[in-house]
């Protein structure tokens, strides 16, 4: 019994002290999303991120002649540098 109680105790304690990520997770914020409100900077971010790898991005005319389907995946590195 006392083993049960135990049980219950540390998980009541593991979800009291959790903490939730979502919601003091802040994106890095482009020039143009300074005066986005607090909730609206992680649209803009991916918005803004977007638009840079589609003006970017040179598609192989190889693929473009194989009517190529897929996905483009982007690692990046965020500095505190403008370029």
């Amino acid at each position: 019994m006392k083993k049960f109680f135990l049980l219950i105790l540390c998980a009541i304690q593991i979800n009291v002290f959790a903490q939730d990520i979502a919601e003091y997770e802040k994106s890095p914020v482009f020039p143009e999303c300074e005066t986005q409100s607090f909730e609206n900077l992680k649209k803009c971010f991916n918005l803004k991120v977007s638009q840079f790898v589609f003006n970017k991005f040179k598609i192989p005319q190889i693929v473009s002649d194989e009517n190529y389907k897929g996905d483009i995946v982007v690692l990046f590195e965020v500095d505190t540098e403008q370029a």
